[in-house]
């Protein structure tokens, strides 16, 4: 056998509410990483009618005297019967400061400086749009790259009885480019009951929630969310990435390479998108290893796959000492994907430091026993390396049970090592 034993990893694509407009970036190895891309720009008006102010002794207006483009029933003061006149346009409570906190942020973001226009939404809390207020200023502070700010302005629209959709979609974002399932995954609790209907929720919301439950692991129920959202007509771009990680998980290479295929050109120019994409197509991952070495800006989400192509690119190189300590240095920071410690084990293995090889993989099955390639890797030592054919098929096992991309393979393997030994 001569599997090729180099972990890909893949990353989540979360995009947050309302991402229509955004920028279509370059390929320039400077792209935004997903799931911080966001929405551009502010509604033009609330997401929610606007309550009108009447007067307690308000009677029907004459047929026909409705403003124009207002829905509500024209309302006036009582008055003498001869003077009766059309009711005046409806006042809308808060719209004023609505309109004028827009035509701010309108200007702000002309400017390149949302952050300036965050001041104009703190007026529109105390009426009637509060939770777009809550919404908006979030938005202004993520686009200036205040994430920890716009993580507090999200957190105000989610900690309440019935949380905002829009701010849980960018919120769960955030968690997702910070690594903190827990946090998500309690989020998508509340706002994404598990069997609960999705119909009437925002897409970007689903997409967010099935990235979380990716994440966790529970694969079946992101599935059933991004199965919902292409009933509805209603696929993002980040719903259609997380299909092809879907399917990648479920051990089919093929349909994740079709799903994958299938996404929009400025989707698939993100730097995270083409890179995880190698994960199912090796001859892509020996092409893209020298351009994918460094994560773009230094963000930190990115960086764990950055260095694994950068160990990736000086293995085929013959470097693997340099390899192999990429990888330890990497491994030793908290929250490390298993991919790397899987990787770290196997090269400790080809450089002869057999003992510790095993001990790493023995680590990576025991700290993430539901990652397939780490019971792949160290069946493989226990079959070439250590001749324990039982103990092999007990880690091959494992790894076709957790579907594996090489499942069908390995479930040969499994086959021809509990074959009787021929006669002498």
């Amino acid at each position: 056998m001569t599997p090729n034993r180099f972990a890909g990893m893949v990353l989540l694509l979360g995009l947050a509410a309302g991402a229509a407009g955004c920028a279509v970036p370059q390929a320039t190895g400077l792209l935004p990483a997903p799931p911080m891309a966001i929405r551009k720009e502010v509604p033009l008006a609330p997401r929610s009618a606007p309550p009108v102010a009447t007067t307690s002794a308000a009677v029907p207006a004459p047929a026909g005297t409705t403003p124009a483009g207002d829905n509500t029933a024209g309302t006036v003061a009582p008055k003498p019967a001869e003077v009766i006149a059309p009711a005046p346009p409806a006042v809308h409570v808060g719209w004023k400061e609505y309109t004028d906190a827009i035509a701010k942020t309108r200007e702000a973001i002309a400017r390149q400086k949302p952050g300036e226009a965050v001041a104009a939404w703190k007026p529109v809390e105390d009426g009637p749009y509060r939770a777009d207020a809550i919404f908006h200023q979030g938005v202004l502070l993520h686009l200036s790259g205040d994430i920890n700010g716009a993580e507090a302005q999200y957190r105000r629209g989610t900690d309440q009885a019935t949380p905002d959709p829009a701010s849980a979609a960018n919120l769960l974002g955030i968690y997702l480019m910070k690594g903190e399932t827990a946090k998500a995954r309690e989020l998508v609790d509340r706002t994404v009951p598990a069997g609960a209907s999705t119909a009437s929720l925002l897409p970007e919301l689903v997409a967010n929630a099935g990235a979380v439950l990716l994440e966790a692991g529970e694969i079946g129920r992101a599935a059933s969310l991004f199965d919902s959202l292409e009933s509805r007509g209603r696929v993002t771009p980040a719903a259609d990435w997380n299909q092809a990680i879907v399917a990648w998980r479920k051990g089919n290479a093929a349909a994740a390479r079709n799903l994958s295929a299938k996404l929009p050109a400025e989707t698939q120019q993100l730097w995270s998108v083409a890179a995880s994409r190698t994960a199912w197509d090796p001859e892509a991952a020996a092409r893209l290893a020298p351009q994918y070495t460094a994560a773009p800006g230094g963000d930190r989400r990115l960086m764990p796959l950055a260095v694994n192509f950068d160990a990736f690119a000086r293995y085929r190189a013959g470097k693997v000492e340099e390899a192999e300590k990429l990888l330890a240095e990497a491994s030793r920071s908290s929250g490390y994907p298993p991919e790397l410690l899987s990787n770290l084990g196997w090269l400790q293995i080809e450089r002869g430091k057999w003992n510790e090889g095993r001990t790493t993989l023995e680590r990576v099955t025991r700290e993430h026993p539901s990652f397939p390639d780490g019971w792949f890797n160290l069946g493989l030592f226990r079959e070439i390396y250590a001749g324990d054919a039982p103990g092999a098929v007990e880690c091959y096992r494992k790894y076709v049970s957790l579907s594996g991309y090489r499942k069908d393979e390995v479930s040969k393997w499994i086959d021809w090592l509990q074959k009787p030994a021929p006669p002498q």
